[in-house]
């Protein structure tokens, strides 16, 4: 990617085991292939189309355009048609690093959890407002990642979807060299407080550690910029006032203290390893996609059936409810103008409360206030977030759509698209989750 508040040319690094070789001044014809593994008989792991990287010969051969600066082991070089071979006979461990800046060069991103709720939408949202980006989606497909929320990407030449885990050190690393990821974007967490009330271990593993080892591989393939997607829980409960980025954090479930732990560990790699890390901290999302296991989508698809709308306590906690793509939009304003080492809270500004807001949803659907069931709070649960968006909005950045406008285009998309929910609540691992999480509570 290509930050407008840093350089305007893209920065990637490839190793290079070199022991022999020379320099030769005529070029070579591209074939766009590079491989890491140079063990005989090795066969290309990636198509580079950021650089000239071909085989010929039996030798590995690094085709460096006319023109395009370049550092070889710290020296600088501005040289035409420059050629390095390898003959991988003669390679054994050890090697230089080599760091190529041609201009003009399109951005790799790796986006974590992309088969997610905010992570599908901010891809599609990359691939349209950014034709010249190429995205590598991981995602682990728990029950929450879902390629149906991707669909309608397949066959894109700029979307590429990897299965996998964040914790997953050597696949990750493989990933970092294999598509030349130049911006790490993470959404990839567990995210649901329900759930981190029944199993918090979960929540540790995958938020804190899993945030390390994306990290680390930041470090150590110099990205452009490492973006944490976080959370305005780590604020704890705001009953007056509103939260600015400088505030102490006061986290109050594990989901909002593995948020936190994450952002912490961020900012460190920032402060010790000068890992270029921007994050934000998003209030509730809503849109297409989310899993209805969250409190809009349950309360839609359960008022589209005429089943009880689960209402903890009074129901008068205040949200922050934003449109996903909103949040989306944000999240790509930081990725581009934002500082490194810097952290930006997006939301709305406007708050509604959990009752106002099934009211509504009710009211669009056309069915009564009936169905509102209150059911025994959670425990811990937050009265109220409120965010400062302030700084970021000196970025560029405000929300485009009302609660009211957000809420709407919402039920019209749940409405309209039965089949991506349907399957979800019929499936066990869902009736599940509902009996366990609301059974009692429903009786009571």
């Amino acid at each position: 990617m290509k930050p407008q508040s840093r350089c305007s040319r893209t920065v990637f690094l490839v190793r290079f085991l070199v022991l022999s070789g020379g320099f030769a001044g005529a070029p070579l014809p591209a074939q766009n292939i590079f491989t890491d593994d140079f063990s005989a008989g090795a066969s290309p792991l990636w198509s580079n189309t950021r650089g000239n990287w071909v085989v010929a010969n039996g030798s590995y051969t690094a085709q460096q355009p006319s023109n395009n600066p370049l550092t070889f082991s710290g020296l600088p070089f501005q040289l035409k048609d420059f050629v390095l071979s390898v003959d991988i006979n003669d390679v054994a461990d050890g090697g230089i690093w080599l760091r190529c800046t041609p201009d003009a060069q399109n951005g790799v991103l790796l986006v974590t959890g992309g088969a997610g709720f905010i992570g599908s939408n901010f891809v599609r949202y990359l691939l349209e407002a950014h034709p010249d980006y190429r995205v590598i989606v991981l995602d682990k497909l728990t029950y929450a990642g879902n390629l149906d929320n991707l669909k309608d990407l397949v066959g894109n030449p700029r979307y590429t979807f990897r299965q996998g885990d964040i914790c997953d050190i050597a696949l990750v690393d493989e990933i970092m060299r294999a598509h030349a990821i130049d911006t790490i974007v993470n959404f990839a967490a567990e995210s649901h407080v329900d759930r981190s009330l029944m199993e918090p271990g979960a929540f540790i593993q995958t938020d804190v550690y899993g945030t390390y080892v994306l990290l680390e591989a930041a470090k150590k393939y110099g990205v452009e910029r490492y973006h944490q997607v976080s959370t305005d829980e780590v604020y704890g409960e705001v009953l007056e006032g509103r939260s600015q980025e400088t505030d102490r954090l006061h986290t109050r479930s594990p989901y909002s203290a593995s948020k936190a732990g994450a952002d912490l560990m961020c900012l460190a790699y920032y402060t010790s390893f000068n890992v270029p890390v921007t994050i934000t901290r998003g209030s509730n999302n809503i849109g297409p996609y989310q899993y209805p296991e969250k409190v809009v989508p349950l309360f839609i698809t359960n008022a589209i059936d005429d089943l009880p709308l689960p209402l903890y306590g009074d129901g008068s906690q205040m949200r922050d409810y934003q449109y996903v793509l909103d949040h989306c939009a944000g999240i790509d304003v930081v990725l581009h103008r934002g500082q490194p080492g810097e952290i930006y809270n997006l939301g709305t500004g406007e708050e509604t409360s959990n009752l106002t807001m099934a009211r509504l949803i009710l009211k669009l659907l056309g069915k009564p206030e009936s169905l509102i069931q209150r059911v025994t709070d959670r425990p811990g649960h937050d009265r109220r977030y409120a965010l400062d968006c302030s700084k970021v909005q000196q970025l560029g950045w405000r929300s485009q759509h009302t609660f009211d406008q957000a809420i709407e285009k919402t039920v019209r998309w749940y409405v309209d698209n039965e089949w991506w929910w349907r399957k979800i609540k019929t499936g066990a691992h869902y009736r599940e989750y509902y009996a366990r999480q609301y059974g009692d509570r429903l009786q009571s």
